[in-house]
């Protein structure tokens, strides 16, 4: 799940494990990155009922553009994740996929870090991704 976005089985016995660690890992740079440039800003900021200065609105348009960076990045990293698990269930003639929702795990009380990772999990969207990504290629090799 988190730390493994996609584990396959197919039906001769073969399996595959795709690593979720390139999306931890840009979510942990991103927090520690976010945190430094909060530090370093906070004293400078402009007290609440304030206009933002010249200095402020830069901060905050290069805030924007880390954020939007970071989106993307991660974007990439679950498609990435999802075209090898497409690729290798084309290669194994894999039919069909089936997908199990662990979306029951998310209820369990885990502690406070867990939870949040929990929270941060983007099921939901990988489970589209991927469905996109068989759907495009069911298509391609029926077409071909």
């Amino acid at each position: 799940g988190i730390i493994h976005p996609y584990a396959m089985a197919s039906p001769g016995g073969e399996g595959l494990l795709v690593s979720g660690r390139a999306i931890r890992a840009e979510h942990r740079m991103h927090l520690a990155d976010t945190k430094a440039r909060r530090h370093a800003v906070a004293r400078r900021a402009p007290k609440p009922g304030q206009k933002g200065s010249r200095r402020w609105r830069q901060y905050r348009r290069r805030a924007r553009l880390v954020e939007g960076r970071h989106r993307r990045r991660v974007r990439q990293a679950q498609h990435e994740a999802a075209r090898t698990v497409v690729s290798w269930a084309v290669e194994q003639r894999v039919g069909v996929l089936h997908v199990g929702d662990p979306r029951g795990v998310l209820d369990v009380p885990a502690g406070r870090r867990h939870n949040l990772r929990l929270r941060q999990w983007q099921i939901g969207r990988l489970i589209q991704i991927l469905v996109d990504k068989a759907t495009l290629a069911g298509n391609h090799r029926a077409a071909g």
